[in-house]
């Protein structure tokens, strides 16, 4: 596996240098401005593309097969940001008549409350929690069907890696999901063609840099297997692509658990949430 220390980090993560060079020079945005763009940014791409149910769609189906087809299940997002992918789930959720249990979580306080703001403006019944991805002590084990984290691996120091894989398959008993990009030709190649289309004008050099920092800094379908076997766990997961015919599958990763026994069909219909 790369040296990861020598790939260049992104704005989001709090690259100063790439901000200050990146910044228009008769300009009053601060760092905190150009993350913003940048979130703004993904937002919108998920949006045009419809990404974003895609994704939850295939979310569900995995923690379908997983649970089975006769419970509820509980699902906990470990680093939620402000809760846009659990509005979507639940949205999704509702659509396809599956009773689910939605927490979210994140270590950023402005961010949890970002997103209880979100759930209160949509209705939505969920959860949220301060946790520590890499040591979740509140959570007891198995509390959780699902543990989820999406498209934030890549930023988590590689140091922790091992620490938040093997937190998130203890909380789940097992049931862990990890989305995140995949780093290939055809991902370097589209996804900051994308950013840069969809991205505020005032935002579009820095949706740009971070999209490439992006890709340079994901792991491969073979990497994601090593980091599995590093942190002991991978007798219990596979890698593999998002299951889903959207084209996301061709730019992301996932890892999911042996025992998930639904593919690429519409998800049971089960009880309402409602």
């Amino acid at each position: 596996m790369r040296d990861r220390d020598v790939v260049v980090t992104e704005i989001l993560d709090g690259n100063l240098a790439a901000f200050e060079r990146l910044r228009p020079t008769i300009s009053d945005l601060t760092l905190a401005d150009a993350q913003q763009l940048i979130v703004d940014t993904i937002e919108r791409m998920e949006r045009a593309t419809c990404g974003n149910v895609a994704t939850a769609d295939a979310m569900l189906r995995i923690a379908r097969g997983v649970v089975g087809p006769d419970r509820p299940i509980s699902l906990l997002e470990v680093a939620s940001g402000n809760g846009w992918l659990l509005q979507n789930l639940w949205e999704r959720a509702a659509h396809h008549r599956i009773a689910i249990e939605l927490t979210g979580s994140d270590l950023n306080i402005a961010l949890t409350q970002s997103m209880q703001r979100r759930f209160a403006a949509q209705r939505i019944p969920a959860s949220v929690r301060v946790l520590d991805a890499c040591a979740m002590h509140e959570v007891t084990d198995g509390q959780y069907d699902i543990a989820l984290m999406n498209f934030t691996l890549h930023h988590v120091p590689p140091q922790s890696v091992s620490a938040v894989l093997n937190e998130l398959d203890r909380v789940s008993n097992g049931g862990m999901i990890v989305v995140d990009t995949s780093r290939n030709r055809f991902a370097r190649a589209v996804v900051p063609i994308l950013a840069t289309l969809v991205a505020p004008r005032s935002g579009r050099r820095f949706a740009r840099h971070d999209s490439i920092a992006t890709i340079l800094r994901s792991y491969t379908k073979t990497e994601l297997g090593q980091l599995l076997t590093v942190a002991g766990i991978g007798d219990r997961y596979r890698v593999g692509g998002l299951p889903t015919w959207h084209p996301q599958r061709l730019v992301a990763n996932a890892i999911v658990p042996n025992n998930h026994r639904a593919e690429r069909h519409p998800p049971s219909r089960t009880r309402s949430t409602s």
